[in-house]
């Protein structure tokens, strides 16, 4: 068993769609916000998901600024699959950052477990994560 402090002063995180849990999808004012009970988080010293690390669940929510529901999907639900392109940049499954704020364009897709898709368009996504994760396991891909 690993230390979540032991590796996270150098460390590179991201949250991996597969095998999270979309809760709920809500509209706060101008803003979707999708919120996770069980958000799969990556760290690395590497690249995460690709290089081996640590890996833990925690909930999670991502709100994504000036939003449009372009696609709608019932929460809640697993997360098969999905992508984020992010000003023009495509990331396959996994969002490149576990906390903080990235600009847009954004285009979120997350395909659930009951072969719906959910599909978000939006000027920015800030993700944060919150509660109690956990216990962190070792991941080797």
């Amino acid at each position: 068993m690993c230390s979540l402090d032991a590796m996270s002063q150098s460390a590179h995180r991201a949250i991996e769609f597969h095998d999270s849990e979309l809760a709920a999808v809500s509209r706060v004012g101008a803003s979707v916000v999708l919120s996770f009970s069980a958000a799969y988080v990556h760290e690395s010293t590497g690249v995460p998901g690709v290089e081996a690390g640590i890996g833990w669940y925690q909930p999670a929510t991502l709100t994504i600024a000036h939003g449009e529901i372009a696609s709608v999907a019932q929460a809640p639900a697993g997360v098969a699959d999905g992508f984020i392109r992010v000003a023009g940049t495509l990331h396959q499954n996994h969002i490149p950052a576990a906390a903080g704020t990235l600009d847009g364009p954004i285009e979120l897709s997350l395909l659930l477990s009951t072969a719906e898709t959910l599909l978000v368009l939006g000027a920015a996504i800030t993700i944060e994560l919150w509660g109690q994760p956990s216990p962190v396991e070792q991941f080797s891909p």
